[in-house]
């Protein structure tokens, strides 16, 4: 791995020419996981498209760390906190 740039630096180039975006935590969310429940914290992104921008960069550039959607969902930013 000695050859392969440093994630950084490697990310930077791709993600330099992303605005600036603000990110906020304002209230908790539950969804359904089967049988049992995920505890959420659901962002607040301005501008709206942000993330989604962001995950389209780093997706295509690490295609591997993105988990298979079964069901046909569209990326949803969050942050678990508890199932």
């Amino acid at each position: 791995y000695k050859d392969m740039p440093s994630a950084k630096d490697y990310l930077y180039k791709y993600l330099q020419n992303l605005e600036p975006f603000d990110l906020s935590f304002e209230k908790f969310e539950l969804f359904k996981n089967g049988t049992s429940c995920t505890l959420y914290l659901d962002p607040i992104i301005s501008p709206a498209n942000a993330l989604d921008n962001l995950y389209s960069v780093v997706s295509k550039l690490y295609p591997q760390s993105i988990e298979n959607n079964k069901n046909g969902e569209n990326f949803s930013p969050h942050i678990g906190v508890g199932y």
